[in-house]
């Protein structure tokens, strides 16, 4: 993946998926790159949603597949700049 001038990545230039298959990877992230706060400290909780991506994509939807129950489980991603 390219980065702009500000070293973000920029979604168009990602070659390679994370995963190969469609399953959830919480990120905690928007589109963005910006938090979206989420389960915290949570994670058993039916009601609250956090934000996960999807594993075999190469646009925004690996940081941003939407919304899903905290108690759902899925693969978790860390990430610095």
């Amino acid at each position: 993946m390219s980065t702009n001038p500000n070293g973000i990545f920029v979604f168009g230039t990602f070659t390679n998926s994370i995963g190969a298959t469609g399953d959830l990877t919480w990120t905690g992230l928007n589109a963005d790159w910006t938090t979206s706060g989420g389960c915290g400290t949570d994670w058993n909780n039916t009601v609250s949603t956090g934000k996960y991506g999807v594993d075999n994509a190469v646009d925004s939807t690996v940081l941003n597949g939407g919304n899903i129950n905290c108690s759902n489980a899925g693969r978790l991603s860390c990430v610095q700049q």
